[in-house]
């Protein structure tokens, strides 16, 4: 059995024989390889990989006769592809796929492919689809296979996978207060990049940003941009420039200095509190079971009870005005000191005594507080005596709506 490779010309030769005759070749069969003789007559050409047989004559000499040999086999053996393969593409972006395709090698062998590394994108393959669950890098082979006359070849290709752009990404709360800082967030983009804010154009209401809260300097507005970083799938990605609005703020509680009074007496209203240099001033809302009634800043009433009053800060370049209810708690007032009218009397006869002072429609009533050596006693406000001497006694002014009791000696 003779060997050779598909695509070069055996070189036919023989041993043996004598004489001097000429040696010849003839195929006895061109078999698989499709074998026949070259023009030179001694080397063998196989149109295919495969075998066929020959044999070689030696022609008659003056002393010997003509000899042929034995049927020879002659194989002719698969050679390596000797296009190399081409990749038609070797890179694709993340979040697609990458169909694959080769062109070379030799010969009709199918085309396959596999992955001989998933690499830094962790690469995988079906059929000749290729997928990755990351941005990066991976090593596949494509093989075409061995067909009549070659064996199969193999090669080995780099891909890459370019990381992808991110969704869009917004800004999501744009609306925002004075005095109070707004919480930036943001929706959309792609992967695991982390999100950052800055300021653009710090506009009319001066803002400033720390840790992704926007501070204003006044009410106005500014823009921002959001920007979401890289990853090992996803190219950075910025937001559109947004347009941030700032209004006015709110201001803090009023205080009212004092939310009480007496029956009588008139109540200066002063409220402190609030924010910005606004005007404040004052209005009744409601007069209440203490029927009030405000002249300016001055409360007065003509009931003991509750009334309403309303406290409003004006706005000013910064904060919003502030109006806040406030209930005034008119209370019973002190009477006017009372004082009882000093008299004297005759024993037998009756005295009726008298008062000055006190305020109200509150019931009088007389007592006899020390009954003295006149040996007093009392009917209603008419005082006897037993006999002569003097004695103390007490009147009381009893509360009323407005009023509290009193007395005196």
């Amino acid at each position: 059995d003779v060997r050779g490779y598909y695509g070069s010309p055996l070189a036919l030769s023989v041993s043996g024989g004598s004489g001097n005759g000429a040696v010849t070749y003839a195929v006895t069969s061109p078999g698989t390889a499709g074998c026949f003789i070259a023009a030179n007559g001694t080397d063998l050409l196989a149109a295919s990989a495969g075998t066929c047989t020959v044999t070689a004559t030696k022609a008659a000499s003056a002393t010997y006769r003509v000899r042929t040999s034995t049927i020879a086999t002659m194989t002719f053996d698969k050679i390596a592809q000797p296009a190399a393969l081409i990749l038609s593409d070797s890179s694709f972006t993340f979040g697609t796929t990458l169909t694959l395709s080769a062109t070379g090698g030799n010969g009709g062998g199918a085309l396959s492919y596999g992955v001989s590394s998933a690499g830094s994108a962790g690469c995988s393959v079906n059929g000749s689809v290729l997928s990755a669950t990351s941005g990066g890098s991976c090593s596949i082979i494509a093989t075409r296979a061995a067909s009549t006359n070659y064996i199969s070849l193999t090669e080995s290709f780099t891909i890459t996978v370019n990381k992808a752009v991110q969704a869009t990404l917004v800004i999501a709360d744009v609306n925002g207060s004075y005095g109070e800082g707004l919480m930036l967030a943001a929706s959309g983009g792609s992967g695991a990049g982390a999100v950052t804010f800055t300021v653009s154009s710090v506009g009319t209401s001066g803002c400033s940003i720390f840790s992704g809260v926007v501070t204003v300097s006044s009410p106005g507005t500014c823009t921002v941009i959001a920007n979401k970083g890289s990853d090992d799938s996803y190219l950075a990605k910025n937001s559109a420039t947004t347009l941030l609005t700032f209004s006015k703020g709110t201001q803090s509680a009023l205080v009212l200095a004092d939310g009480g009074m007496l029956f009588g007496v008139v109540l200066p209203l002063a409220a402190s509190g609030g924010n910005g240099d606004g005007a404040i001033s004052y209005a009744l809302v409601s007069s209440g079971t203490a029927n009030c009634s405000l002249s300016n800043t001055e409360v007065s009433a003509t009931s003991t009870g509750t009334c309403t009053v309303a406290v409003t800060k004006s706005s000013s370049n910064n904060y919003f005005s502030k109006t806040q209810n406030f209930t005034i708690t008119v209370g019973i007032a002190p009477q006017i000191s009372l004082a009882v009218v000093t008299a004297s009397g005759t024993v037998g006869e009756s005295l009726q005594l008298s008062f000055t002072g006190g305020s109200g429609n509150g019931a009088v009533s007389w007592s006899v507080t020390v009954v003295g050596s006149a040996r007093c006693g009392l009917i209603g406000s008419t005082l006897l005596a037993t006999s002569a001497g003097s004695c103390t006694v007490r009147v009381s002014k009893a509360t009323d709506d407005n009023y509290s009791v009193t007395s005196a000696t």
